[in-house]
């Protein structure tokens, strides 16, 4: 995925959310704005390029915000190929 993000837009109702860090809140908001109402389809590498974290790190707050109620994460498995690919709703 090509990254070319030149901003990011947090959403008020996001920003206000007490439970969330500032990196939660980032990461959510990139997610939305990513989401073409078929699930952001960005990898976990695409995040940790953007938002200079190990892909490690990225993975721990995209299962942080799933276990928060905050997105739902759907994994497809294409085994002709052996690849995975997830999307994020």
């Amino acid at each position: 995925m090509n990254n070319n993000c030149k901003e990011i837009r947090v959403l008020t109702e996001i920003l206000q959310v007490k439970d969330l860090t500032i990196t939660e809140k980032m990461i959510l908001s990139q997610i939305d704005a990513l989401d073409q109402k078929e699930g952001c389809f960005a990898s976990n590498n695409y995040f940790a390029e953007l938002f200079l974290l190990s892909k490690t790190q990225i993975s721990k707050i995209i299962s942080d915000l799933k276990k928060k109620g905050w997105i739902s994460v759907k994994y497809e498995v294409t085994i002709s190929y052996s690849t995975r690919k997830s999307s994020i709703w």
